[in-house]
């Protein structure tokens, strides 16, 4: 039952976050203007603050054995929750201080935009990057496996995304649905400190394991370099948000949209990677040769993928 709370947890905090980042989005054209520029920069601040934040929690919990990572995480999802109510008011000050700049020196505008919107996002960004290390430290102690977590996360996201563009916005407005996402932050927030409390009120092993995360190998043993291993991760990530970036201007194109656009370009991407991460205890299997066969047919799939994607508007 633990499992499953926390499987529902995991899955409405990514549908939370996605609806976040598409508020983002919107209120980022609002206060500047719509354009492709605007939805990269958003992009950027949201997967930078992610990757402080992840980089962050790694760092303060290698070394630490908390024994109750469940409220490190429901106090993450509160922070999330109250940074996020911020959202409209910051959003608003930052449309008057563009204008401010750009009838000062349109050249400044661009980075004033760039530096309103990380300040904005920080916050929220940072602590969701978190959430993730965290969440590695609650699978260990339930005996689950981070990947089911991070599937699971991923595939609340799209539906997030999905519903928060063609169902929410429209119905309920950007501050409702703000506020909405904002009360399922602080509803994961209570759930995940009332199972740590009555997990210890039982005396119940809340304890983790010390040591290090489990290493990378293949199936005979042989592990990649940490180095190698970064590299490749780097440069799989800088490839997939190009072509994220490349792809919504194609489908702004045929959708005239650009809220449309960016729901209808992510939803995709983030049921295939959840898809993926659920398949990883079954690629594992496959050992070495795994990881350049799937870099391979990623980089085949994209090939015959864009063609299609360019000319989406006829």
């Amino acid at each position: 039952m633990k499992r499953f709370i926390l499987a529902a947890m995991v899955a409405a905090g990514g549908a939370a976050a996605l609806t976040w980042e598409l508020l983002w989005q919107v209120q980022s054209c609002l206060a500047v203007g719509v354009s492709a520029r605007g939805t990269a920069i958003t992009l950027a601040a949201t997967m930078g603050g992610m990757s402080v934040g992840a980089w962050l929690a790694g760092r303060l919990l290698r070394d630490r054995t908390p024994q109750v990572p469940l409220r490190i995480y429901g106090g993450l999802e509160l922070l999330i929750g109250l940074s996020g109510l911020l959202m409209v008011p910051g959003f608003r000050a930052l449309e008057t201080i563009d204008s401010w700049a750009y009838g000062l020196a349109p050249s400044l505008a661009p980075y004033v935009h760039l530096l309103g919107v990380l300040l904005l996002l920080g916050g929220p960004t940072i602590a969701m990057g978190a959430t993730l290390p965290v969440l590695g430290l609650v699978a260990r102690q339930l005996g689950g496996r981070l990947s089911r977590f991070y599937a699971i996360n991923t595939a609340g996201a799209a539906i997030g995304l999905l519903g928060a563009s063609f169902v929410l916005v429209p119905a309920l407005g950007i501050a409702v649905t703000a506020q909405t996402a904002a009360s399922v932050n602080l509803l994961i927030a209570v759930t995940a400190r009332t199972l740590a409390r009555r997990a210890a009120m039982r005396g119940a092993p809340e304890a983790v394991a010390p040591g290090p995360l489990p290493h990378a190998a293949d199936a005979s043993g042989a592990a990649l370099a940490p180095a190698l291993a970064a590299a490749v991760v780097f440069t799989t990530g800088f490839v997939t948000f190009l072509l994220e970036v490349a792809w919504f201007r194609s489908l702004r194109a045929a959708f005239q949209n650009t809220t449309d656009s960016f729901a209808i370009m992510l939803a995709p991407v983030l049921v295939a990677i959840a898809v993926g991460a659920h398949l990883v205890p079954r690629l594992r299997r496959g050992g070495a040769r795994m990881p350049p066969l799937l870099l391979a047919a990623s980089g085949m799939a994209v090939l015959l993928a864009t063609p299609v994607i360019e000319r989406f508007d006829v």
